[in-house]
C-alpha cells in the first residue's frame, strides 16, 4: 500500500480573523447508511484516492470521520484520525489540496 502523508490544517484562526461575527453557521449533513461523500477537491490528481466524509445520527455527528478511500472501488482504506471534534459534518466544509504526485494531502476545515 502506498504511503500518503496527510497534513491537517484547522482554519479556525483564519475564520476568526476574516469572519468575525457573533453568529456562526455550520455545515451539516444527514448521511444515509454506507454513504460516503467526497470532500471539496477530495480526489487525488492520479485518480487513485479520495477523501470522503461519513457520519451517523442526526446531522452526522455520531461516529463522524473523514476517510481515505480507494477512488476506483469506493472501499475505505482507513479513517483520518487526525480530524476530531468538528462542528461541521458536511463534506463541503472540508477542502483537500493534493501534491502533484498524489503522495501528500493537506485538509483544511473550520475549527
Amino acid at each position: 500500500m502506498a504511503q500518503i502523508l496527510i497534513q491537517v490544517v484547522t482554519a479556525a484562526v483564519l475564520c476568526n480573523i476574516f469572519f468575525s461575527s457573533p453568529s456562526r453557521a455550520t455545515s451539516n449533513y444527514n448521511y444515509k447508511p454506507n454513504e460516503y461523500v467526497v470532500i471539496v477537491h477530495g480526489r487525488s490528481p492520479n485518480g487513485r484516492y479520495s477523501i470522503a466524509s461519513h457520519g451517523e445520527g442526526e446531522f452526522g455527528y455520531d461516529n463522524f470521520h473523514l476517510y481515505l478511500m480507494d477512488a476506483h472501488t469506493g472501499n475505505k482504506i482507513g479513517p483520518l484520525e487526525e480530524i476530531k471534534n468538528t462542528l461541521d459534518t458536511g463534506a463541503g466544509a472540508f477542502y483537500a489540496k493534493w501534491s502533484a504526485d498524489s503522495s501528500r494531502v493537506s485538509i483544511t476545515y473550520p475549527g
